[in-house]
Parts: C-alpha cells; sequence; structure tokens
C-alpha cells in the first residue's frame, strides 16, 4: 500500500480569485509591478538580510540613485538596497 501525498504550496482557490503560489520570489515581482514611490522613513521587508542574525526589515533613510537606497537594519547597521531587494510591509 503506498500513501501519496501532494503538498499545495498555493492559497486555496476562493470563488473569484486565482490561485497563487506563494514565494519571496513572486512576491518580489509583484512588489515591482506596482508603481509605488519610496519615501524616507518608510520600514520594508528586506527578501534577503546581510547577515543571519540581522533583522529582516530595514529603515530607508534616503534615496542614493534612481533604484538603490541607504537604509538601516537593526543590529547589522547601514546598508545600500536596491529596489528588488525589498518590499512594503504586510501588516498582519
Amino acid at each position: 500500500m503506498s500513501l501519496r501525498f501532494h503538498r499545495s504550496t498555493s492559497v486555496p482557490s476562493q470563488p473569484g480569485f486565482a490561485s497563487i503560489p506563494l514565494s519571496w520570489e513572486k512576491l518580489r515581482d509583484l512588489s515591482q509591478l506596482t508603481l509605488c514611490e519610496w519615501e524616507p522613513s518608510t520600514w520594508v521587508k528586506v527578501f534577503n538580510p546581510p547577515t543571519a542574525f540581522s533583522f529582516d526589515e530595514a529603515l530607508l533613510l534616503c534615496q542614493t540613485s534612481e533604484n538603490h537606497w541607504l537604509a538601516w537594519i537593526p543590529d547589522h547597521g547601514e546598508v545600500v538596497l536596491h529596489t528588488d531587494e525589498f518590499c512594503h510591509l504586510v501588516e498582519s
């Protein structure tokens, strides 16, 4: 006898909604599709924190170029992030 499991990594289907796979890559892609202007003093979610011990959230300090921001990560310090390395924080 063989048991087969299928583990779904998508959101359960709801009327009017398509099933969307959940992953950081998808969240990053979705964040790039929005035409948002980043602002200083905004907390963001960092996709790949600089160290395993640093936070995965950062405070945007100032824009250094079209696609780069100087940010502060707690327990790490200042870092320059490309706009595809972070997205808006989602409140739970």
